[in-house]
């Protein structure tokens, strides 16, 4: 059976990430019953998940930027970018369910004479869903994220290059570093300067 690889690692955290940024923006809880409209404390009554978890956000950025971060890294790179992705995927994660038990059954005061009682939304639920899908895909690339190719090997030359510091030596000791090398000569002829 094939590991699942750089490819479900990379579309889960995109759409973990995606999917926490969209659910922090919607309210978490609403309000059980009618609230008079144009009242400044109205808003109270239906908090965003960037008001109650602010972490959220921070977390759905980082999973769109762990993208390319899982990208552009290799090796022990790719496991550090990794790892941060499985806390911070893990952390949102508990930081949802706290928050999405805590907003179920919150009495808000809305105004002297009016409080209301806030039922929980789905959003909170699709939030922990994005979490888990950013500390998955965190936790697969700090487990296999070495053994997957980098970004752009595919295009790159065979053989070694050399530095640019080896092309300016080159060029100092008045040798062209874009024409092939010599043929080697016989085995048994004698270096320049010496007698044959």
């Amino acid at each position: 059976m094939r590991r699942p690889g750089r490819g479900a690692a990379l579309l889960a955290c995109a759409a973990g990430g995606g999917l926490l940024l969209l659910a922090s923006h919607h309210a978490w809880g609403v309000p059980s019953t009618a609230v008079p409209g144009g009242t400044a404390a109205a808003a109270a009554t239906r908090p965003t998940g960037a008001s109650l978890a602010p972490l959220t956000v921070g977390v759905g950025l980082l999973g769109l930027a762990g993208v390319a971060g899982l990208l552009a890294t290799r090796g022990t790179g790719r496991r550090v970018v990794g790892a941060v992705l499985a806390v911070a995927g893990l952390a949102a994660g508990v930081v949802t369910v706290v928050q999405a038990h805590r907003v179920a059954g919150a009495v808000v005061t809305v105004t002297t004479s009016l409080s209301v009682t806030l039922q929980a939304t789905a959003w909170p639920w699709l939030a922990l869903v994005g979490a888990l899908l950013v500390g998955g895909a965190g936790g697969l690339a700090a487990w296999d994220g070495a053994r997957w190719g980098r970004l752009s090997t595919r295009y790159d030359a065979v053989g070694a290059t050399p530095a640019a510091g080896d092309l300016w030596a080159a060029l100092d000791r008045g040798e062209d570093p874009t024409a092939p090398a010599p043929p080697p000569g016989p085995i048994d002829a004698a270096p320049p300067g010496e007698p044959g």
